[in-house]
């Protein structure tokens, strides 16, 4: 291993809306989402191992900043349909954008790099990572319904999972930008249990998880040999929603706060 940079905790807020259209007599729907927030906190490690860099380093830095944004988009059929219960298949894409911005440097392991008067402050940017994922998905949908509550289930394998990114060191020139590639795959899951206000107004809350990866990346890094690079993301968090559903579909607005991400 030539070097590893964990963001872990990044804590992110967004809002979101999200869409479901459905032709009942044929059972054919799509649905899908679109958000964006910030991200408010966090904390970066950046590891470095011998024989690249000997002794062994560790440095940590505040994640001062940073955004996301992300959508899906799913094309489906419901496949069974009694009263009060459906079941459905799809199919679709899904996009998630990354930047996290780690400030100041403070060594905590054996090496010179950020020690004594190359400790390098809070106000300095030292480290961003931008990344682009873009997934295939395959999943299942169900629905249940007690008089005015509505509970949902949402599945989905990602059978395909591409990542590009750019790694910046600011303060050094050699690897700003550090071009990254990958490829992998991933899972999603999501639950929401709504209540109806009215025929047409609901409200609810929901929680909801993903996981991309990847597992035949490439990079180059400076006084290394080309090395294999591999990248995971996770993010996960609840909402709370409101939608609104007019007579033959629905659609609808909800906020919904974003929770840790961590990369590796």
């Amino acid at each position: 291993m030539n070097s590893r940079l964990i963001y872990a905790g990044t804590d992110a807020q967004s809002g979101e809306s999200f869409a479901r259209l459905e032709h009942m007599p044929t059972g054919l729907f799509a649905k899908g989402f679109l958000g964006a927030g910030g991200v408010s906190s966090g904390r970066l490690s950046d590891e470095d191992f011998p024989p690249a860099l000997n002794p062994y380093s560790k440095t940590l830095s505040p994640i001062r900043g940073g955004d996301i944004s992300y959508g899906v988009v799913d094309l489906g059929y419901t496949v069974l349909r009694r009263d009060g219960f459906s079941l459905g298949g799809f199919a679709g894409y899904q996009h998630e954008a990354e930047l996290l911005n780690g400030d100041g440097c403070r060594q905590v392991a054996r090496s010179g790099i950020c020690a004594g008067r190359q400790a390098v402050t809070d106000q300095v940017r030292v480290l961003s990572e931008n990344q682009r994922w873009n997934a295939l998905r395959i999943g299942v949908i169900g629905e249940a319904r007690f008089d005015w509550v509505t509970l949902s289930l949402e599945g989905a394998y990602l059978p395909v999972v591409t990542m590009d990114g750019v790694d910046r060191h600011w303060l050094r020139q050699d690897i700003n930008p550090l071009p990254q590639h990958g490829s992998g795959d991933g899972y999603f899951a999501e639950g929401i249990a709504a209540y109806d206000l009215t025929p047409e107004v609901s409200v609810g809350v929901g929680g909801r998880y993903w996981r991309m990866q990847t597992d035949s990346g490439r990079t180059t890094f400076p006084l290394a040999t080309r090395s294999p690079t591999k990248f995971e993301t996770d993010r996960y968090g609840g909402f709370v929603q409101l939608s609104y559903r007019l007579s033959d579909f629905g659609l609808a607005e909800a906020t919904a706060p974003a929770a840790p991400i961590r990369k590796e």
